[in-house]
């Protein structure tokens, strides 16, 4: 990318090192901190809930319920995409 003057577009002119070395994976709608903060927070959640499913443990009735949900919803995703391999 060329050179943009701060006085056509500030924020490219500002960012525009970042910008020309971002690189946004494909199966993701954004990047950047917040992608990475929000990765890192699902990631979490779902080993506590992979936890408390093995275990039957839950602290309450609603982590249960999101438990129960997501694995259901796991389990669905893995259909479709078993469905949709080619055989």
């Amino acid at each position: 990318m060329e050179k943009v003057r701060i006085q056509d577009d500030l924020y490219t002119h500002v960012n525009q090192e970042t910008l020309d070395q971002l690189v946004i994976p494909d199966d993701k709608p954004t990047a950047g901190g917040f992608a990475v903060l929000a990765d890192g927070v699902e990631k979490l959640m779902m080993d506590e809930f992979n936890e408390m499913s093995a275990s039957g443990n839950y602290p309450n009735d609603y982590l249960k319920r999101a438990v129960t949900l997501s694995t259901w919803q796991a389990t669905q995703r893995e259909r479709l995409v078993t469905a949709s391999s080619p055989h």
